[in-house]
């Protein structure tokens, strides 16, 4: 039989489409009650189960309160910062000491020409309710572990204030003195180990970073990743279409029987 471990992104009540989420995407409660769903129906053949979740404190870089007009006015959510902005006071951190390593991360950030700093609302504060898992999702995982005897890890992100951090695997811009910021070397390790697949979804965006890092962590395995469209919990907002990473077969006869196990991962998390 194929095993599964599962790596699930951020799935926090802050993201759901219910009442009182900060963040809210259109399907995602559906989405982690189909996951929680897959678990219950899998759970015989999940061998691991790593979940990451946004945890930041109510002011940090990314997010509202961080931040002001240069005249003391609020800023609004979504808005885009750009190190030009800070330099001509257009915004200003509410700290206005922080202004010269505010210039300095934000020079880093776009460095690369790819990204600029956006202004979240405040989400996912630690020891808060939108931090929390969604309930299904939660049960679903405690019943797993009942079940096996095995625990679920817990990777917590974006602990660091003065950098943003959407991946597990490394922050946006890497801190020197902090290696939660760092690549995580252990949790790549772990998500290499073991089992025939390894199966992503959650409530998160696929940048190019964690997407590039999921191929990677593919070839590592000596793996191919079996098609993001075919095999996915949902498609609104911010989700993750689930990537399902396969060994490395020696066979034929194996991978006609990757194909099937494929097909039926698919059907356990198709709505």
């Amino acid at each position: 039989m194929n095993r599964i471990r599962l790596f699930v992104i951020d799935p926090q009540n802050d993201f759901m489409d219910i009442a009182d989420a900060a963040l809210p995407v259109p399907g995602a409660n559906a989405d982690m009650v189909r996951l929680a769903g897959f678990i219950q129906t899998m759970t015989s053949s999940i061998d691991d189960l790593v979940v990451t979740l946004d945890s930041h404190s109510s002011v940090g870089v990314e997010r509202t309160t961080f931040w002001m007009h240069g005249d003391g006015a609020a800023v609004s959510p979504f808005t885009k910062i750009k190190a030009v902005d800070v330099e001509d006071s257009t915004y200003l951190p509410r700290n206005k000491s922080l202004k010269p390593q505010v210039i300095e991360y934000l020079r880093s950030l776009e460095a690369g020409g790819e990204r600029t700093l956006i202004v979240w609302p405040v989400h996912c504060v630690l020891g808060t309710w939108g931090h929390n898992l969604q309930g299904l999702l939660a049960q679903s995982i405690a019943d797993w572990e009942y079940a096996t005897g095995r625990t679920c890890e817990k990777v917590l992100k974006g602990l660091n204030t003065m950098t943003e951090q959407y991946s597990a695997f490394r922050a946006e811009v890497p801190s020197a003195d902090d290696p939660r910021t760092q690549n995580n070397s252990v949790l790549m390790a772990r998500l290499q180990q073991g089992s025939n697949w390894l199966v992503v979804g959650g409530e998160a965006l696929i940048d190019r970073g964690d997407r590039g890092a999921a191929a990677n962590l593919g070839r590592e395995r000596g793996a191919g990743i079996v098609g993001e469209q075919a095999v996915q919990v949902g498609a609104h907002g911010r989700l993750l279409r689930v990537l399902v990473l396969r060994s490395a077969a020696t066979s034929s006869t194996k991978r006609r029987r990757s194909s099937r196990s494929s097909s039926r991962i698919s059907a356990r998390l198709q709505p």
